[in-house]
């Protein structure tokens, strides 16, 4: 079984704060927090989150700027 924690944004985050972003998220958006490979790029002020549970691509996200929601687990899915 996959786990993805949901999490929700306790802020607005813009790309203008972060380049690396691809675009604006906004206060209360939920994000899922990403376990596969992230090849060392991320920091250690953040976490690597994605739009949907287990799903590439996957981008960064601070720590202070996210807030757990809730745990789910997914079936195995293999591509």
């Amino acid at each position: 079984m996959n786990k993805s924690i949901v999490y929700e944004l306790t802020r607005n985050i813009a790309r203008t704060e972060f380049r690396w972003l691809k675009r604006d998220f906004k206060k209360s958006e939920i994000v899922y927090r990403y376990y596969g490979p992230t090849y060392d790029c991320i920091g250690c002020n953040g976490y690597a989150f994605t739009i949907k549970p287990n799903e590439l691509p996957f981008f960064e996200l601070p720590k202070d700027s996210v807030s757990i929601m809730d745990l789910w687990i997914f079936p195995f899915r293999s591509n």
